[in-house]
């Protein structure tokens, strides 16, 4: 299923059109937002269709096209501009290359069959160890920002942002990538750097992420890899909610239910829990 084009884009930058390389940060933004966009739309799209199988396979091919071809165009610019760049720019660099890196991971896991196989990110770990390296460069420069605005002595307060740069990225590695080592860098991560991006609080986020780690991994042993923790442990279906004014978030996912059973075979029993998580 191919890509659904808006309509007559009001700029040139903001439009299907990707050029060999992008002329400046801005104009790599604006392409990314409007094939995001599509992106988004299409698999909306999808949804009508009956034969889902066939069109999210085409769907990830087109999308993953459009993306790779964004990424060269980019790597061409930071290969030309990228030594000039100041922190505001390798900052935002950053979260541009997060935000393309999360879409190409979330394309990959289109589909309801792929959806309900947690072990789908086991093979991600190169994606997922890259995208917590680009949060970590973005959050330690912000900290360095905001104590050099500050001033040492001044105490450090959370950061707020309206866009989603670096917590819901992090926070759908925490859930998706079982890997242990990158799971505990993502959790440091959130703890060490507070801000509030949209609905998402670090903090809580990072709490959340414990607990998620916690359940998975409990009665697993010393875990060296993702594959260390089986699929019958994973959880999944997770949804989260935040309320920030009373510090605290709801989380609420399916596991499999344990029915007893101690002859080998593991029945497909799942129940849904509800956790409660102050911070």
């Amino acid at each position: 299923m191919p890509l659904t084009p808006y309509p007559n884009p009001s700029e040139s930058c903001f439009g299907p059109q990707i050029p060999a390389c992008f002329t400046t940060l801005e104009e790599a933004r604006d392409s990314l937002l409007y094939h995001k966009s599509r992106c988004r739309q299409t698999a909306l799209d999808i949804d009508n269709v009956a034969e889902h199988a066939t069109s999210f396979e085409e769907y990830s091919q087109n999308v993953n096209a459009v993306l790779e071809k964004w990424a060269s165009a980019f790597q061409a610019l930071v290969a030309k501009e990228g030594a000039s760049f100041d922190s505001k720019a390798v900052q935002g660099a950053a979260v541009l290359k997060i935000s393309q890196l999360t879409l190409m991971l979330h394309t990959k896991d289109r589909g309801e069959a792929k959806l309900r196989n947690q072990c789908n990110w086991d093979n991600n770990r190169a994606e997922c160890e890259k995208i917590v390296d680009l949060a970590g460069t973005v959050l330690e420069l912000q900290k360095n920002n905001n104590h050099g605005t500050a001033g040492s002595g001044a105490m450090r307060s959370p950061v707020f942002s309206l866009d989603m740069s670096t917590v819901a990225p992090l926070f759908a590695i925490a859930h998706r990538c079982r890997d242990p080592g990158i799971r505990r860098r993502v959790i440091a991560l959130l703890y060490d750097a507070p801000r509030q991006e949209g609905l998402f609080h670090s903090v809580l986020a990072a709490r959340i992420c414990e607990k998620m780690m916690t359940i998975e991994e409990a009665g697993c042993g010393v875990l060296k890899k993702a594959e260390d923790i089986p699929e019958w442990k994973r959880i999944s279906d997770v949804d989260v909610k935040f309320d920030l004014q009373r510090r605290e978030g709801f989380m609420r996912f399916s596991r499999r239910r344990d029915t007893g059973q101690r002859d080998g075979s593991l029945e497909c029993v799942m129940e849904i829990v509800r956790e409660e998580i102050e911070w």
